[in-house]
């Protein structure tokens, strides 16, 4: 039973409660009221001192219980709404607990998010960067993927389009594409790959690395100019909002450099 039918079935049933609880107190005290009333009618007519004395003794009782139950149902609604109001608050926790929610990672100067070949060079090198997806809700997540959606300045007719998986390498000879989604189990993260650069090479372009589509991608430019660029990348699922983030790429003594912007 998922959380949200956990929590209509509890409410229904605690509303069949409150209607029960209430149906059998006044079912109660009509009882009581009834013995009041047979008690008064004694009382009219007593036998003798013994039988008056234990009319009225009768009677004090069936006022206490009768008093008695009148709180007892004054107060049972006030104390059912409090229940339940404390078994709703725990219940929307637990449903915010397991929303569907994706987070974007980008931890700069780390592995593996910024990435040269060779490792940690300080000088011109094949540069890449990445970002990660994790899954920081309380279930798994299906048919997940990230995407290059928006690119300023110039314009880009591929977008949106999904970023290749870090470990994603699919034989190119063969034309095999890549993955496009992929699944996330709670607070599992999967990192793709963004944009490279051969700073050694200095007529190298910036690659965007898309996850391509097999032979639908032969003719796809995935090279830009040297230059400043502002992208804007969202993660997705197949349920639940997905996740932007906005980064600036740029070039700066020949070397590739790549930050969040923050908002």
């Amino acid at each position: 039973m998922s959380p949200a039918e956990y929590f209509h079935t509890h409410r229904d049933r605690a509303n069949k409660d409150t209607k029960r609880f209430l149906r059998e107190h006044v079912l109660v005290e009509m009882l009581l009221i009834s013995v009041a009333a047979i008690a008064g009618a004694i009382i009219q007519n007593p036998w003798d001192q013994i039988v008056s004395a234990a009319t009225f003794g009768l009677l004090a009782i069936a006022i206490i219980v009768l008093g008695a139950y009148v709180f007892s149902w004054l107060a049972a609604p006030i104390r059912i709404f409090r229940d339940d109001r404390e078994t709703i608050s725990r219940l929307e926790q637990t449903l915010k607990r397991y929303e569907p929610k994706l987070q974007i990672i980008f931890e700069a100067g780390k592995e593996p998010f910024d990435h040269t070949e060779p490792a940690r060079a300080s000088q011109r090198a094949f540069h890449i960067y990445r970002i990660g997806v994790k899954n920081i809700g309380g279930q798994k997540l299906s048919g997940c993927s990230i995407k290059l959606c928006d690119m300023k300045p110039g314009l880009n007719v591929y977008l949106p389009i999904a970023l290749k998986q870090r470990l994603d390498n699919p034989n190119d000879v063969l034309n095999i594409p890549h993955k496009q989604t992929f699944d996330l189990f709670p607070m599992e993260r999967v990192e793709v790959d963004v944009a490279a650069l051969d700073e050694a090479q200095d007529n190298s372009e910036i690659r965007l690395c898309y996850a391509l589509e097999g032979h639908r991608s032969l003719n796809l430019a995935d090279t830009i100019s040297r230059g400043a660029y502002e992208l804007t990348i969202k993660a997705y699922a197949e349920v639940g909002q997905p996740t932007e983030c906005s980064f600036r790429l740029w070039i700066e003594d020949c070397r590739l450099r790549f930050k969040e912007m923050k908002l």
